[in-house]
């Protein structure tokens, strides 16, 4: 294999669809129809938890002893403050998901969904910026697209 394959690549683009798959299920839940605040509750919820647990999975992959921040270090040291930055961001994700269920649970009866949408748009936008910087820190080391199939 030579030196400038990311051996992780096909993974890699699996962890990416894998959050945009649960991006978006969260996109499609806060912007359906409310036929019934508890059933929508429930609904954004439920949405939360698959970015969290695809947020998890992708922590997993990112920086495990072998993972691809290891990998990256190893292939590319120079790139080892961003990989540190990025590592931090999963903590700030997960601290944004805890954000936005909190907003979901405090609704009341008569409270607008507004501030619900601008949480979840907020965590999107985060998502989205750590995962063009996850892809740039890719193609820095390995001149890989790993968003080209996004």
């Amino acid at each position: 294999m030579s030196d400038d394959v990311l051996p992780e690549q096909p993974l890699a683009r699996a962890q990416r669809r894998g959050l945009l798959v649960a991006l978006a299920a969260l996109d499609e839940a806060v912007q359906a129809p409310m036929e019934g605040q508890k059933r929508w509750q429930a609904e954004v919820l439920a949405a939360l938890e698959g970015v969290r647990a695809a947020l998890v999975r992708h922590a997993q992959f990112t920086e495990a002893p072998d993972g691809l921040f290891a990998e990256v270090v190893e292939h590319a040291p120079r790139l080892a403050n961003a990989v540190k930055h990025l590592h931090a961001e999963h903590d700030e994700l997960s601290r944004q998901i805890d954000v936005c269920e909190a907003a979901v649970r405090a609704l009341g009866p008569d409270d607008s969904v507004e501030g619900v949408a601008a949480d979840a748009a907020d965590l999107r936008r985060w998502f989205d910026r750590h995962r063009d910087r996850g892809a740039e820190l890719v193609y820095d080391a390995y001149n890989v697209d790993i968003s080209e199939a996004d």
